[in-house]
């Protein structure tokens, strides 16, 4: 039961605390509208000004802690790898060894993308590229 009185109390007491720290915030920034008022400002701009901080500053008071909204739509990601004995590691370790990486140079020179529009080789006309035979003179379109 003793517990129980403490899980309850903690979300209690901290909405108590943003209640409290949302008061004092409003009441300075009332002062602040007051000073810019006096100073000769327009009430409308400051109006504008005051709801901008207010709105800037009030989503770290009432932020949540939990999960994002990454993590909810993709929860496996974080799982754990199962727990494996120690033959089938020692198995991995073998065939890890035992594979070379190769490496192929890299070629900046080639498309990694299908162009948008192309020209027939045939007649010169401009196709969409979904078109797999040219309207104008019927031969089939290589990229």
């Amino acid at each position: 039961m003793a517990t129980e009185n403490n899980v309850n109390r903690y979300p209690r007491k901290r909405f108590v605390i943003r209640i409290v720290f949302l008061v004092i915030y409003l009441l300075i920034l009332g002062y602040l509208y007051y000073i810019l008022v006096e100073s000769g400002s327009d009430p409308v701009i400051t109006i504008l000004i005051i709801i901008f901080i207010l709105l800037m500053t009030i989503g770290l008071l009432f932020r949540k802690k939990g999960k994002s909204l990454y993590s909810k739509m993709f929860p496996d990601k974080r799982r754990e790898p199962p727990i494996e004995t120690s033959s089938s590691i020692s198995q991995k370790k073998e065939i890890e060894q035992t594979q070379r990486r190769i490496r192929r140079p890299i070629r900046l020179s080639t498309k990694y993308y299908k162009p948008i529009v192309l020209k027939c080789r045939n007649c010169g006309n401009i196709i969409p590229n979904f078109v797999k035979q040219c309207p104008f003179c019927n031969k089939n379109v290589k990229y």
